[in-house]
């Protein structure tokens, strides 16, 4: 596929792109773009930043650190619907922050709300507490008629296994 080209790196990795760049597709590839709004929530340490990273074709930092206020990633992800012989261009803009920051800034939480398309609740598989929280974050952050997604993601599993081992 001639569009996986300006979104891989040569070693076959996803290609990052800052907020005001684009993947250069080929001219003679015709693609509709559709942008999609997600927000990633969840307790703090739980991996919302690696979970971002990793979704963007980015290295998750190794040592922990809480985000200071909102971080935005993005990244496109091409689609080929074979009925219709098209390709779509997903924009997915991630948006994440710090849940202290949350707390201390009242102006953070509407930014991440406003024109959201999807919430990703992230949990930690070793912290069960982090998934007990979930219905409360799903109450806090939605209506109950929205159309909003929400997508629940355990992360740290590669560390049940090192623990089990032991």
């Amino acid at each position: 596929m001639e569009i996986m080209s300006s979104l891989q790196r040569g070693d076959m990795s996803h290609k990052t792109f800052g907020l005001l760049e684009h993947p250069h597709l080929p001219p003679m590839v015709t693609t509709e773009e559709v942008q999609y709004k997600i927000m990633l929530v969840g307790k703090n340490g739980v991996g919302k930043t690696a979970t971002a990273a990793n979704l963007t074709g980015y290295s998750p930092m190794e040592n922990y650190y809480e985000t200071p206020g909102i971080q935005v990633w993005q990244t496109y992800w091409p689609a080929r619907i074979r009925q219709l012989n098209k390709v779509m261009l997903f924009h997915l803009c991630l948006w994440e922050s710090g849940t202290t920051a949350m707390r201390k800034f009242d102006h953070i939480l509407p930014a991440l709300k406003e024109n959201v398309d999807c919430i990703l609740l992230v949990f930690s598989l070793l912290d069960k507490s982090s998934f007990d929280e979930l219905p409360h974050l799903i109450s806090r952050l939605t209506e109950p008629n929205d159309n909003v997604c929400k997508i629940a993601i355990g992360t740290k599993y590669p560390f049940i296994i090192i623990y089990k081992a032991m």
